[in-house]
């Protein structure tokens, strides 16, 4: 990965008309310090949510498991949401929370009055 210069563009991601940018860089401070090289930094959709236009929640294959959670009758050694039935993978790391539970409540009738 000789060249690789933290903030440069890694690759843009669109996903059912979300598209985000991914850079390259560093998870947090520790990494830089020890002369990690710098790795794409996927975006952190717990702190900021992303939906598509029809109201799923964007996430990435890592996240923490919610309530909703229904495992796979085979899963893989990840943790996280890409072990759910609800997760449809759209990219490497980066899927769609299937559930209805998950939508964003406008667009989600059983939702609004929440």
């Amino acid at each position: 990965m000789d060249g690789i210069v933290s903030g440069a563009l890694y690759k843009t991601v669109e996903i059912d008309g979300v598209r985000f940018d991914i850079y390259y860089g560093f998870y947090n401070e520790r990494e830089k310090e020890l002369g990690y090289e710098p790795t794409p930094v996927y975006p952190n959709f717990d702190k900021n949510p992303q939906y598509t236009k029809n109201g799923e929640l964007v996430v990435a294959v890592y996240k923490d498991l919610c309530e909703h959670y229904k495992p796979l009758p085979k899963t893989i050694e990840l943790d996280g949401c890409v072990n759910c039935v609800h997760f449809d993978r759209r990219e490497e790391y980066i899927g769609l929370c299937k559930c209805e539970h998950c939508k964003k409540a406008d667009e989600n009738p059983e939702r609004q009055n929440e």
